[in-house]
């Protein structure tokens, strides 16, 4: 863990004050915090940010913060559909539009291209996920609900999202690999076993096995192995969040 350094952010010499917002940086002077302001305004910020090898990343005020204070606003790096379903969910005919989430009939609206629920035909989702979608074997209008409900997992497609920050938004990508996984922890639990059958295997034989194949394969991913899916699993249930809409 870094130690804070006691000198001035502009000039480097011993310091006696500290900003009092986030007590991280110091200044040997006023005119210097002032002069500072600019660089330091976008990190500024009640609390730090410290690291335990079993708790993973954690917050620690740096000043006392009052009941119902903002102390940030940060958007997700990535959403999706409901990472855990109820039975009765894993097998209902209103499912979550591929493109927006709103609740929609399983075989009602399909998507031109990848043929996967939507709640109307005007309504599209991403371009590069759509790609990979395709590359799977869509069920047949006259499929019962079991293989409705066998091929459209919603539940599995966070982590396909998860996989596309690579090659949509590198950064993203990075700071979501930052993030604590337990993929150590979680080999040969229950919870590792669940996540290959209901999420790895799942993508990779119906999806992420056919890029080899597809004609476009140079602009789709290029890291989908196992592991990494396994990784992905681990990370999101440690750091995801619901947001219930009703």
């Amino acid at each position: 863990m870094p130690i804070l350094s006691t000198n001035c952010a502009v000039c480097n010499v011993a310091a006696p004050l500290t900003c009092t917002r986030c007590k991280l940086v110091r200044y040997c002077n006023g005119e210097h915090q002032k002069q500072h302001w600019p660089a330091h305004k976008t990190c500024c910020k009640p609390f730090k940010v410290q690291d335990d090898p079993q708790l993973g990343r954690y917050l620690v005020a740096t000043q006392n913060i009052q009941a119902k204070q903002i102390i940030f606003v940060e958007e997700p790096l990535v959403v999706g559909p409901k990472w855990f379903l109820t039975d009765d969910e894993k097998s209902a005919n209103i499912v979550p539009c591929v493109a927006c989430y709103t609740p929609c009939r399983i075989n009602k609206h399909l998507c031109r291209s990848c043929r996967w629920p939507v709640c109307s035909i005007s309504c599209e989702h991403e371009k590069f996920e759509c790609s990979i979608l395709s590359l799977g074997s869509p069920p047949s209008g006259k499929s019962d609900a079991r293989g409705l409900h066998d091929y459209y997992r919603h539940d599995a497609l966070l982590v396909l999202k998860c996989l596309l920050l690579q090659r949509q938004h590198p950064e993203r990508w990075t700071a979501l690999l930052e993030m604590q996984s337990h993929e150590e922890e979680r080999v040969g639990t229950e919870l590792h076993q669940e996540a290959e059958q209901r999420i790895v295997s799942y993508l990779q034989q119906r999806f992420l096995q056919r890029i080899k194949g597809a004609k476009n394969r140079e602009s789709l991913l290029s890291e989908y192995r196992a592991e990494l899916l396994h990784r992905l699993c681990g990370i999101i249930e440690t750091n995801y969040m619901v947001i219930e809409l009703a």
